[in-house]
C-alpha cells in the first residue's frame, strides 16, 4: 500500500530532503513551503499523513492541521518543532488531532516507524456509524496506524480494489448488506490477493457462524462485541499482528 505524505516546512531544503527520504522508502511524498501552500495542495487530495513544522511565517502548523482536519479527519497529523517550550504545543495538545509532536532535528528512523505504523499495519475500518468510525479512527491514528474508513460494503470494496489493507475492521450490520459477506471475501482471498486479509469483526446484535470464519483463516480473525473499549480493539490488532 502506497502511503501519501504531505511535508510542510518553510525550510525548503529540509522539506525537500524529507520528501526525498520518504520517496526512497517507497512512499508518495509531496511538499509545501507554507501553510497556505499546503491548503492548496490538499484541495481534492487525501494525504494519509501530514508532517508540518509548527513555526512558519504566516499560517502556523497548528492552524494548518486544524483547517486540514476539518476537511479530512481521516489523515494523521504530525507536528515538528525545534522549540520544546513552544507555547503552541499546549494549543496543539488541546485540539486532540495531532498524532505526535516530533523534535527537530528529526530522527528519521522514528519518523519512518510512525508512518509505517505498528507492525506495518494499514487498516481499513468499515463502520456505518459515522460518529463511532471517527472516534475509532482518531484513537488508532493517535497510536500511529494508517486508517482508511468506509461506511458501506461498496465503499470498502472500492478501497480494497485501490490498495489492499493489512487488516480490516468490519462491522456486521452495514447499510448495503451483511458485513459477513465482505469478511468471507477478505479471508478467502476473493479479492485477488495471494493471502487472505486478517479481520477484526465487530458486532452488537448479529448472529453468525464464528467457527466457519475461523476455518477460513485460523488465527486470522478476532471478535469484538459492541460496545467495547478502544484498548480492546488495539489488543485485537496486536494479536493479529503477532500471528501474521
Amino acid at each position: 500500500m502506497s502511503i501519501h505524505v504531505l511535508v510542510v516546512d518553510d525550510n525548503r531544503e529540509l522539506a525537500d530532503n524529507l520528501a526525498e527520504i520518504l520517496t526512497d522508502e517507497g512512499h508518495i511524498a509531496h511538499t509545501a513551503y507554507s501553510g497556505e501552500e499546503a491548503l492548496v495542495a490538499a484541495q481534492g487530495q487525501h494525504f494519509d499523513f501530514v508532517l508540518t513544522d509548527i513555526r512558519m511565517p504566516g499560517m502556523d502548523g497548528v492552524e494548518l492541521i486544524t483547517r486540514l482536519h476539518e476537511r479530512d479527519p481521516q489523515a494523521t497529523y504530525l507536528l515538528m518543532t525545534a522549540h520544546a517550550s513552544d507555547g503552541l504545543l499546549a494549543t496543539a495538545a488541546s485540539l486532540g488531532i495531532a498524532g505526535a509532536v516530533l523534535p527537530k532535528p528529526l530522527i528519521i528512523e522514528d519518523l519512518l516507524a510512525r508512518i509505517l505504523g505498528p507492525s506495518g499495519s494499514q487498516l481499513l475500518l468499515v463502520e456505518d456509524d459515522e460518529i463511532l468510525a471517527e472516534a475509532l479512527g482518531l484513537n488508532l491514528r493517535a497510536r500511529g496506524y494508517v486508517v482508511r474508513v468506509a461506511h458501506t460494503i461498496a465503499e470498502a470494496r472500492a478501497a480494497i480494489a485501490e490498495s489492499a489493507p493489512t487488516v480490516a475492521i468490519v462491522d456486521v450490520v452495514l447499510p448495503d448488506g451483511n458485513g459477513i459477506h465482505l469478511i468471507r471475501e477478505l479471508m478467502s482471498q476473493a479479492m485477488g490477493e495471494s493471502t487472505g486479509v486478517p479481520v477484526v469483526l465487530m458486532t452488537g446484535i448479529a448472529k453468525f457462524d464464528s467457527e466457519e470464519l475461523r476455518r477460513l483463516a485460523p488465527g486470522g480473525i478476532q471478535f469484538l462485541t459492541k460496545p467495547f473499549a478502544p484498548d480492546a480493539l488495539v489488543n485485537a490488532l496486536e494479536i493479529l499482528g503477532k500471528g501474521s
